[in-house]
């Protein structure tokens, strides 16, 4: 698929999680999957996002001298994309197998240039 969509492998951000057998035939995350996050995004007059913020799930990863090796991991990949903010969605969702997106609504400001059709990337 990621050719279909002309991505390349430099294109993508691996992120820490670690997965346990759900049965026979699945894999269920054993610590919370952190991609599946709240993107918030602040936007100019233009409608040109500005400043993004990730609320993810508190990943729970490996302790070293008191420090989360995940959220090490994920806040030094990400610096200079997005500030990244981890809540503890543990007991609340990460149990149902769910996340922090399942819980949360952001409004959305549209780009205030172009309409979705008229966006090169998407055609």
């Amino acid at each position: 698929m990621p050719a279909e969509l002309d991505l390349k492998e430099d294109d993508f951000i691996h992120l820490p999680v670690l997965f346990t057998n759900c049965d026979d035939t699945r894999l269920i995350a054993y610590t919370p999957g952190v991609v599946n996050s709240l993107v918030l995004t602040d936007a100019d007059e233009q409608g040109k996002c500005n400043k993004v913020r990730l609320v993810m799930p508190k990943p729970f990863g490996p302790v070293d001298s008191g420090k989360c090796k995940f959220e090490e991991d994920i806040t030094k990949k990400l610096k200079g994309i997005a500030e990244v903010v981890f809540v503890d969605d543990f007991m609340d969702y990460h149990v149902a197998s769910g996340e922090i997106h399942c819980a949360s609504n952001s409004l959305r400001i549209p780009r205030y240039d172009k309409w979705w059709w008229e966006i090169d990337w998407l055609t």
